[in-house]
């Protein structure tokens, strides 16, 4: 009865612990939006969207092009379309979790632009509703609800 009792608090007091690390900020959980597809200049391509509440990640995987971006939404749109804007993740590519833990400094493409002159920053922008950014290569990636 006594390890039962010790099992319980444990678990409370990690529950309590995790609970105000996530409400105050220190990380966010980035889940899987199974509903969304990547397209890559119309094309529909093998690929994910892990989205948060004020970002998302999107990995392309399509064969020798796989690569991950982060997208920050700024809440609304403005008379251009502009809604946001992107971060080449560069190197890093994220895992395929349906849940992956973001913190002040993971993913590694989450950069600010006095830590890096050379990172390049894209617009998101909305056609039709649709988010899209282009890429450094040219590449229009779109996100295209199921």
């Amino acid at each position: 009865m006594r390890r039962l009792a010790l099992i319980g608090v444990t678990i409370c007091l990690l529950t309590a612990a995790v609970s105000y690390l996530h409400l105050t900020g220190r990380f966010a959980f980035l889940r899987r939006a199974t509903d969304w597809n990547v397209a890559v200049n119309g094309v529909t391509v093998d690929g994910e969207v892990l989205a948060g509440r004020a970002f998302a990640v999107v990995t392309r995987r399509d064969k020798g092009q796989e690569h991950s971006y982060l997208l920050f939404y700024e809440g609304d749109v403005d008379q251009t379309g502009n809604m946001g804007r992107v971060i080449d993740c560069r190197k890093w590519i994220a895992p395929r979790l349906p849940i992956l833990i973001e913190t002040g400094s993971y993913p590694n493409c989450k950069v600010r632009s006095h830590d890096n002159a050379n990172t390049f920053r894209m617009s998101l922008m909305s056609k039709d509703g649709i988010p899209q950014f282009l890429t450094t290569d040219g590449d229009v990636i779109s996100l295209r609800k199921r």
